[in-house]
């Protein structure tokens, strides 16, 4: 596969500030948060999967990190969240502990780094329980619901990756 990110990036933030762009000059109604979340998105996941493969360390950390913002951006959007100050403190534990989890898995001989993500992202979960303002419940209830309505597709994508990475005999 010939992947050059620095060319990805350009085409999907490209497109993503023309997007923003038509908003601006009232041809399309789009929110700039989701565009940015997308782009976000579709940045992140290629460029996550070739850092593992080549152990880019540094890429696999400014990747995750995109990704997660990406997400958080089109969380606060799309599950209305009114004041997204709230979960931007937990926010940052949970990205800090998924990068150190993914740390592990690309170099699964440094125990440190799942223990290290593990902890942060344990208290990423703990800061959310303890803050009695934010119903963490009513917006968990959301996510399922949201998941719910989509299963169908995560079934379909998982078949669909099974059978790209089948080993062949």
């Amino acid at each position: 596969m010939n992947y050059n990110e620095s060319k990805f990036g350009i085409v999907i933030f490209s497109i993503a500030i023309f997007i923003i762009i038509l908003d601006t000059v009232k041809m399309v109604s789009v929110n700039i948060y989701v565009v940015l979340g997308i782009a976000l998105l579709l940045y992140s996941v290629p460029t996550v999967y070739m850092a593992m493969e080549k152990g880019k360390r540094l890429q696999i950390i400014l990747s995750t990190v995109s990704f997660f913002t990406g997400l958080i951006l089109l969380l606060i959007k799309w599950f209305d969240i009114l004041n997204p100050l709230k979960i931007v403190f937990p926010s940052l534990l949970f990205i800090l502990g998924i990068v150190f989890l993914l740390l592990y898995v690309e170099n699964t001989r440094e125990k440190t780094f799942l223990f290290v993500g593990s902890l942060v992202s344990l208290l990423g979960l703990i800061t959310i329980l303890l803050n009695k303002s934010l119903p963490i419940i009513y917006y968990a209830d959301r996510i399922v619901l949201f998941v719910a309505g989509y299963w169908h597709l995560l079934l379909i994508g998982a078949g669909i990756a099974l059978i790209v990475n089948r080993k062949k005999q």
